[in-house]
């Protein structure tokens, strides 16, 4: 026990923590990706969207 909590809870309650900034940084990432793509007006090249077709 630390400070009367015991490790698992203390354990488990910094997990979570991590847990909630990992997925703040990553909607952060994913915004700041669309807003340069809107910015930019990235789109793939014609070869990037090139198929084979089946025979």
């Amino acid at each position: 026990m630390v400070g009367g909590v015991p490790y698992e809870v203390e354990m488990a309650s910094d997990g979570a923590r991590r847990l909630k900034q990992l997925v703040a940084d990553l909607a952060l990432d994913k915004a700041m990706l669309q807003d340069v793509l809107r910015k930019e007006d990235c789109r793939p090249p014609v070869a990037a969207l090139w198929r084979p077709t089946r025979r």
